[in-house]
């Protein structure tokens, strides 16, 4: 695909809308599935949440950089052999473990400050998913597999001025603020396993740019955080 740039007449719009509904239907599924009912305001806070926001993630990148929306929907590289696709395929299992087992064991004690947690999890999510966008926006070269890509430099710019992988850090707050959204205590353990990978794909990814992509060490030392600031 030649030309993808904003308005080009080749964007396939259909098979991306097609690509995030399918998305947004199977988190629904995963979640009113396992809870047994389809009477439940937090699974459907949660559902609503996500659904606003990948539609206008999908808006803004089909605006600013179509080609980086397909290669993360469509048309991504295959990830390498060893860790890179051991994560690839373990993090959907276990983000979807983490879903179905919020949904399932509701055990999230009711009213007080357990209240406040929760829609400071809403919050949190809200505020993850924001990021998501950002670093997406941020980065023309953020790809689902780690690779280094014609062209690419350390990008320093945006969320990548804080903290050297915005786009995990993101998703780990997700995983942190997940069970408590849809009110599961027994969630934390499924999200805690799910966290544990991303960090751990974190230090490989950053390993491999570190060998491999000219500017990195540079970079790295000026961004000393890979995920949390002052943290780690």
């Amino acid at each position: 695909m030649e030309d993808n740039g904003p308005g080009a007449k080749n964007f396939p719009a259909k098979a991306v809308y097609f690509n995030i509904t399918a998305k947004t239907v199977i988190i629904g599924l995963l979640l009113f599935a396992f809870r047994g009912s389809l009477r439940w305001e937090a699974g459907w806070a949660y559902l609503w949440l996500f659904a606003v926001w990948i539609f206008i993630n999908t808006a803004l990148l089909r605006r600013n950089n179509p080609e980086l929306l397909l290669r993360r929907l469509m048309l991504a590289p295959d990830p390498a052999p060893g860790q890179d696709r051991y994560f690839a395929r373990s993090n959907p299992v276990l983000s979807g473990a983490m879903l179905a087992v919020s949904a399932y064991y509701p055990h999230w004690p009711e009213g007080g400050y357990w209240l406040w947690l929760r829609v400071l999890a809403f919050a949190g999510l809200a505020a993850a998913y924001w990021a998501v966008t950002w670093t997406m926006l941020s980065n023309a070269f953020a790809l689902k597999a780690v690779l280094v890509q014609p062209g690419q430099t350390p990008v320093r710019t945006g969320p990548y001025a804080f903290v050297r992988h915005p786009f995990y850090a993101a998703f780990l707050l997700a995983c942190a603020c997940t069970p408590a959204a849809l009110g599961s205590l027994y969630g934390i353990l499924p999200a805690l396993m799910t966290g544990m990978g991303v960090v751990t794909h974190t230090s490989f990814e950053d390993g491999f740019l570190t060998e491999k992509l000219a500017g990195y060490k540079e970079y790295a030392a000026a961004v000393k955080w890979k995920l949390a600031p002052w943290i780690w």
